[in-house]
């Protein structure tokens, strides 16, 4: 991963929150990087071992969602994880003491993870056993091994896998959150259409309590259309956001192909000088010598006789008497 992909994330992990439209924003920012999954999972290690004891649940929920997730995919995130999370219930062993709910929520989400085929029987109780102290992870799975330089499996350009521009990046992550929004929307519209229409029938002429209707409901439609108006306001953002990014797009694409054709067009001035110095080149007597760039000059020509031989020693005596 590039320095700055990996800062990207590591800046992710620290704005992650427990709200779950917080975790599957970055989990499938993390499935849209599939392609760097070790690099991720040894990012989401590292930040986890300095973590506070009070945040490394949500770590632990963002790496659930990605794993199960992710099995459409591929076991790349899945694999990576099983090398690491030995060290990761340990580390919970040693500093959630004071946290019941990690321990637990922790113990959970590996039955879970058994249950679903995830992961052999045998590896579970390692966790068990690591969360209980009992097992002592190596030194490989506390800190896994980097990937190797050159590896395809980058955030970065190296490879055959061209790099995705960051404007394609930042757009995919701004239309995720969008989806998220718009989905909390429909929650909210459709249990404000389960209220009784009464709760809707004061108005500003009109402000007395209707009929049937008690305080507590009214409250509730309110707290309920003040969500609403937040998360359709959060939509409004994101929709500008993203008519930014493409217009980027759009602009960096109308450049591109501009400069692609004046490319074209020298290609083609070019590709006709030389077809017109290929034609030249038939009508030129075919004796002449043509020295390659770095390469050795033809030999000279032949002498016509062997007396054409003695001439130049001939003229240096009669210079010399």
């Amino acid at each position: 991963m590039a320095d700055s992909g990996s800062h990207n994330f590591t800046r992710k992990l620290q704005d992650l929150n427990p709200s779950t439209i917080s975790i599957q924003s970055l989990s499938k920012w993390m499935l849209f990087n599939y392609k760097a999954a070790a690099q991720l999972v040894r990012t989401w290690t590292k930040e986890f071992m300095i973590l506070k004891p009070e945040r490394k649940l949500v770590f632990m929920y963002l790496a659930n969602d990605v794993m199960q997730q992710s099995r459409k995919k591929g076991k790349d995130f899945i694999n990576e994880w099983q090398k690491v999370l030995p060290g990761v219930y340990f580390n919970i062993f040693k500093t959630c003491g004071g946290i019941p709910k990690t321990t637990t929520e922790a113990a959970r989400l590996g039955q879970i993870w058994q249950e679903r085929g995830m992961f052999e029987a045998s590896f579970i109780t390692e966790l068990n056993n690591a969360l209980k102290g009992t097992y002592t992870p190596s030194a490989e799975e506390i800190t896994p091994a980097s990937t190797p330089r050159g590896s395809s499996r980058t955030l970065s350009t190296s490879g055959a896998e061209p790099a995705i521009p960051p404007t394609v990046t930042s757009l995919g992550e701004i239309l995720v959150r969008l989806g998220e929004h718009l989905k909390e929307a429909e929650k909210l519209q459709a249990q404000l259409a389960a209220l009784p229409p009464a709760c809707f029938a004061a108005s500003d002429s009109h402000p007395e309590v209707p009929a049937g209707v008690t305080a507590d409901a009214l409250e509730m439609a309110a707290q309920m259309l003040g969500a609403e108006r937040q998360v359709l306001e959060d939509c409004k953002r994101e929709h500008q956001q993203a008519l930014g990014k493409v217009r980027e797009l759009l602009t960096t694409q109308m450049q591109q192909a501009q400069d692609n054709d004046a490319k074209i067009e020298a290609n083609a001035t070019k590709t006709n000088a030389l077809a017109a110095v290929k034609e030249k080149l038939k009508d030129m007597p075919q004796n002449l010598h043509f020295k390659p760039p770095g390469g050795a000059a033809p030999p000279p020509p032949l002498a016509d006789s062997e007396d054409d031989d003695e001439e130049e020693p001939s003229t240096k005596r009669q210079k010399t008497d």
